[in-house]
């Protein structure tokens, strides 16, 4: 499984093929998404890092990750012909 697949699993499940449906559609949608899964393996990166900064690049990644996630949640409502 991709980082991409996996994020998607474990941020909306169940939502995998509307997303990337949406993403093929819409240029927001697939920025905000391509964002999101560079900043989850950016953050996996820090993880790893024995870098002395590299728990404050942590928090920084996980909180750019929260709001990215936040920004596609919002989008995808906005999609939703609920």
């Amino acid at each position: 499984m991709t980082l991409g697949s996996h994020t998607l699993q474990r941020r909306f499940p169940g939502m995998q093929r509307e997303l990337r449906a949406l993403a093929l559609k819409d240029e927001r949608i697939a920025s905000l998404y391509a964002d999101l899964i560079d900043a989850e393996a950016a953050l996996l990166g820090w993880e790893q890092s024995p870098l002395a900064v590299s728990i404050e690049r942590c928090q920084e990644y996980k909180a750019l990750i929260e709001s990215l996630a936040d920004e596609v949640a919002e989008a995808l409502k906005q999609h939703d012909p609920r």
